[in-house]
């Protein structure tokens, strides 16, 4: 799984930017959503994350993770194979 940090939503909606990718990629439930918690507890409130998935279960899995803990779902896309996910983090609601 890798992680980079100021990376561009690639085809997603182009206004809005992460702030880190998370790329968890040959990960099935409930990885990708444990990488995400994780990596959204080390941002700050109103950055981007932006999560990069190839478990066909982690599309319902992340925004049921995003609703529950008041996390914004901006955009999601899928291509390929590969889910894509941008999350505004609201680290006031707890992550």
């Amino acid at each position: 799984m890798d992680i980079d940090k100021d990376n561009g939503p690639d085809e997603l909606k182009e206004e809005h930017r992460a702030d880190r990718t998370l790329d968890v990629k040959g990960f099935n439930c409930p990885i990708p959503v444990l990488s995400a918690k994780k990596e959204i507890g080390q941002m700050a409130d109103g950055q981007v994350l932006k999560i990069i998935s190839s478990d066909p279960g982690s599309k319902a899995d992340m925004i049921s993770f995003a609703g529950r803990y008041g996390h914004e779902m901006i955009d999601t896309k899928e291509s390929a194979g590969e889910l894509v996910f941008l999350i505004r983090i609201n680290a006031s609601k707890g992550h």
